[in-house]
């Protein structure tokens, strides 16, 4: 009952995380979430190295910060 409990929170967090950073297609965030241990700091990666993502999840294009 109690791991239970954690799977559905953690469920609860993760698309609460998906949703926050505008990605809709969460079947696909899902599949590369469970083959892909790390991949909330890949994806981080990318957010700092200036690559943002559609409303699909698709990479789109670099963009950098003007200083």
């Amino acid at each position: 009952m109690l791991k239970e409990r954690e799977n559905s929170e953690d469920k609860e967090i993760y698309f609460e995380r998906c949703l926050k950073m505008g990605i809709s297609s969460l079947h696909i965030m899902e599949h590369m979430r469970r083959y892909c241990t790390d991949f909330w700091n890949r994806l981080s990666s990318l957010f700092l190295r200036g690559a943002y993502l559609d409303s699909t999840g698709q990479l789109v294009d670099k963009w950098r910060i003007r200083g």
